[in-house]
């Protein structure tokens, strides 16, 4: 199954895990008031996992869309999907266990809530299984906290999958109505930024906004977009992030019927263009950091604990604007140097690992060559 990407939607996710690393970085309570990370964009980073969501509905509509016609095929579908997420997932979730369990049960007086070791292996069941977005725990957050989109992401690619295979012919109508239905939920709740009880709805909007968002593209994919059109999409970024954080508390609809959307649309623009920023999302550096996208999202939050708490708990750094903006940059480093690390080492050899063993070995041709298309 050859799989077709364009590289200049995977330099923007590697530029918007940037924005997710840095709005983890603790700026609201331990270090309020300083300037590094307190702006609007960076307050509202969280934000950009629904990119993710809406890219990855994008990307797999491109590739999977007319292939899942058998049970056979969505099996290989969902476990390439499976080998793609959980090696590291798996491996980031240990990790962080075991620098859990060290403090909790060794060093209890550097933790402000001391957790049992029950409650933490509870954590890991419940992220090993993909069920941390999800009621099915009570809504825990899981091991690792970011992984609950990781959960969403594997929900989503279910039904998905479930979907195409189930409503062939009407496939756009089924997930219209899983997309209709979503909606409606969380417009029920009034909420829309759900993580660990119902994050996976908020992932499944998005998801298939990103497959809408692939049928766009399909119609029009053969022509090229002014490349002024590249311009509108951080122009308006800015201007929606802006209103939701100082004029619209944060408002959990019109999250909903903005954020999605607007994501949705930016992913067809800038798949159409092919303009400076286009190129500049090509180039090499946002390649390198889109190709460690998926380790740096998985490893910012242990890497964030270490270096914060090494420095300013530990070492006892004082808390100024010059600190913590050097340790800011010293955390932005010790994540790509380690998620490098991860990409190479868990991974790729991860995934070659599992599909020999049985049954993926069976299910499961080589990795396909990836075609890049501007």
């Amino acid at each position: 199954m050859q799989n077709i990407r364009l590289t200049q939607l995977d330099g923007l996710r590697g530029l918007f895990s940037l924005m997710v690393i840095l709005f983890h970085f603790p700026t609201e309570n331990e270090f309020a008031g300083i300037h590094a990370t307190s702006n609007f964009m960076v307050r509202q980073g969280d934000l950009f996992v629904d990119f993710f969501f809406v890219l990855s509905g994008f990307v797999i509509s491109l590739n999977y869309e007319n292939k899942i016609n058998s049970y056979s095929s969505f099996s290989n579908y969902i476990s390439q999907r499976f080998l793609r997420l959980y090696p590291l997932l798996f491996y980031s979730v240990i990790v962080f266990l075991a620098f859990e369990l060290c403090f909790n049960v060794f060093l209890p007086q550097f933790v402000s809530n001391p957790d049992s070791v029950a409650n933490l292996l509870l954590q890991t069941l419940n992220t090993l299984l993909f069920l941390n977005s999800t009621p099915v725990f009570g809504g825990m957050p899981g091991m690792n906290f970011p992984s609950w989109s990781i959960s969403s992401e594997m929900i989503s690619y279910i039904v998905f999958g479930l979907s195409l295979l189930i409503f062939s012919k009407q496939k756009k109508i089924a997930l219209g109505f899983i997309l209709l239905v979503s909606a409606l939920f969380l417009i029920t709740i009034n909420s829309y930024m759900e993580t660990y009880v119902w994050g996976f709805v908020r992932g499944l909007i998005c998801f298939i906004t990103g497959y809408y968002t692939f049928q766009a593209y399909k119609r029009y994919h053969t022509m090229t977009l002014n490349a002024i059109w590249e311009y509108t999409v951080p122009i308006f970024l800015i201007i929606i992030f802006y209103l939701r954080f100082h004029h619209l508390d944060r408002n959990e609809m019109y999250t909903l019927f903005v954020i999605p959307p607007f994501f949705g649309i930016a992913v067809f623009i800038y798949a159409l263009s092919d303009g400076y920023l286009v190129k500049l999302m090509s180039g090499k550096v946002f390649q390198y950091l889109g190709k460690i996208s998926y380790s740096m999202y998985l490893n910012h939050a242990i890497v964030m604990v270490i270096v914060t708490k090494a420095v300013f708990n530990v070492l006892k750094v004082p808390v100024t604007q010059i600190t913590v903006s050097a340790i800011l940059l010293l955390y932005i480093a010790a994540v790509i140097v380690y998620s490098h690390g991860t990409y190479i080492f868990i991974e790729k050899k991860g995934r070659t690992l599992l599909q020999s063993v049985y049954p993926f070995k069976k299910r499961i041709a080589p990795s396909p060559q990836v075609h890049h298309k501007a």
